[in-house]
């Protein structure tokens, strides 16, 4: 699952450096979406996510939140986290490709120590490539990772936006 997560990361990244020019006008969108999450500590399970994001020419500013939970696991493990991310976008008349990291603040039900919750500061790293449907309609896939002290993990959702997307 790791190496499937930094392949499509990858892709991604070059996708962006080969994309045009973006254009200077702001767009802004909501975005929600499911797939699946794993490593670490975490045990594969199901992703579930939501961000706030806002665009200007190639600068883009993340606010997002993910979970990923295993209810049928026998430890049930969740992690989920809540970041502010800055990226680099490129964006065309068909949508738009992203890389983005910043910080997060991560919780996890499960550690390694003897507590019985962990709270911990990650850098999140994600990669979007979404397409645009109609101006405030928009269906995408997202790679992301969280590089964390406790359980490093990551995941692919796919995801729709709802918003200003020019």
């Amino acid at each position: 699952m790791r190496e499937a997560c930094l392949l499509v990361l990858a892709l991604l990244g070059g996708a962006a450096a080969a994309a045009g020019q973006a254009p200077s006008a702001s767009r802004a969108w909501l975005g929600v979406g499911v797939g699946t999450g794993a490593g670490g500590e975490v045990a594969d399970g199901g992703a579930v996510l939501a961000e706030l994001a806002y665009q200007k020419g190639p600068h883009q500013i993340t606010l997002r939140t993910d979970f990923i939970v295993d209810p049928f696991g026998s430890r049930a493990d969740v992690a989920g986290e809540l970041g502010i991310l800055y990226g680099r976008s490129r964006t065309g008349s068909f949508g738009h490709v992203s890389m983005s990291t910043g910080l997060s603040y991560i919780g996890f039900d499960q550690c390694e120590s003897s507590q019985d919750s962990c709270v911990r500061l990650g850098v999140p790293v994600v990669g979007e490539a979404a397409l645009r449907v109609l101006p405030v309609l928009g269906l995408g896939i997202q790679a992301f990772a969280n590089l964390n002290s406790v359980s490093s993990y990551g995941g692919l959702v796919v995801f729709v936006q709802l918003g200003w997307l020019g």
